[in-house]
């Protein structure tokens, strides 16, 4: 073999050696990072949509605020009186002001005053459901308040159905007590309250309650390591194109409640791969390139004079014509040799 053909291979072995070196390069620093993006873009999406749960319940406790906080609501829990009841416990309040289904008042010993539930498929207010006032006398710390800025505000699930609640103490207008029982406001987390966090987010996320059934496999094992270790997300990958986080979402009395599902597009991940694959892209043509010049340089300086001065040095010893000289150009070893 010639030494042409063979230093033609090597540099093409050096070429594949390099962009092997390249991709892997690219592979472990390029990808892993696009990775890694993803990864803190997924967990910090799912901050914000606790975040936003917070601030709609949150937004209840305000309303909750400033009714308990009412010389009227005060009078009414001591007197009961109609003109109240007339003139604020009326379906406009819980539809349009208030936006809540539920208006509990409660005496200091947490016994029902007055309750209503308002049906908007009726729109009209009935009975509480009785299973609903049953379970919630069950919560006591909803009824004690060790102070006037005391209150209970966050997600509960009672009946079966899932609530937003805020527990006030009723105190006068000036903030001031003794209080004079508790007042409640639920609303019920409906799917269409869901679709309209979900449509203020841009987030596409899902609520399941930790002791009902799962409906994504891979929700199960997620679900068990959440619940051991409080307060943590976990982000999984589902494949080359959906990624999905998840976290635990807990009730007014710190207890799990819903497994909180968010599903994203792995749109930065692509992103990674076509930059990987464009750098790869890169690396083979600058690695050919610098191999192709690299060979064409030492193919004009020292092949091609090597191979001419070897065909002359046969030549001459076939012709046996001592006399003969060999042609090689320039000032340097070869020349001289």
């Amino acid at each position: 073999m010639s030494i042409r053909k063979k230093v033609l291979i090597s540099i093409g072995i050096l070429s594949l050696g390099l962009t092997l070196f390249f991709y892997f390069l690219f592979l472990n620093i390029v990808l892993t990072n696009f990775d890694r993006i993803e990864e803190n873009f997924v967990r910090n999406n799912i901050a914000r949509a606790k975040a936003t749960m917070q601030e709609q319940t949150g937004a209840l406790d305000t309303i909750t605020h400033d009714w308990a906080s009412w010389d009227d609501t005060y009078d009414y829990i001591h007197n009961l009186n109609k003109e109240y009841e007339e003139t604020n416990i009326v379906s406009d309040t819980f539809s349009s002001s208030a936006k809540i289904e539920f208006l509990l008042y409660f005496d200091l010993e947490g016994k029902l005053v007055h309750g209503s539930y308002y049906d908007a498929a009726l729109d009209d207010l009935i009975p509480v459901p009785s299973q609903l006032l049953s379970q919630l006398a069950e919560k006591k710390e909803l009824f004690h308040h060790p102070s006037t800025n005391s209150h209970h505000t966050g997600l509960v699930m009672l009946a079966d159905m899932p609530l937003m609640l805020s527990a006030r103490p009723i105190l006068r207008s000036n903030g001031e007590g003794p209080p004079a029982g508790t007042l409640i406001m639920m609303r019920v987390l409906t799917d269409q309250r869901i679709e309209a966090i979900k449509s203020v987010t841009s987030l596409n996320f899902s609520l399941h309650h930790v002791h009902a059934p799962l409906p994504h496999p891979d929700s199960f094992e997620i679900l068990d390591t959440l619940l051991k270790e409080p307060g943590k997300s976990i982000v999984n990958p589902l494949g080359p194109k959906t990624i999905a986080g998840y976290t635990i979402l807990r009730d007014v009395f710190d207890h799990p409640l819903f497994l909180l599902r968010l599903d994203f597009p792995r749109e930065i991940h692509i992103q990674g791969h076509r930059t990987l694959n464009s750098l790869l892209w890169t690396s083979i043509v600058t690695s050919l390139s610098f191999c192709l010049a690299f060979f064409l340089i030492l193919d004009r300086l020292i092949l091609k004079r090597l191979t001419r001065l070897n065909h002359d040095v046969i030549r001459i010893s076939k012709t046996a014509q001592t006399a003969s000289r060999v042609q090689v150009a320039g000032k340097d070893e070869l020349a001289s040799l």
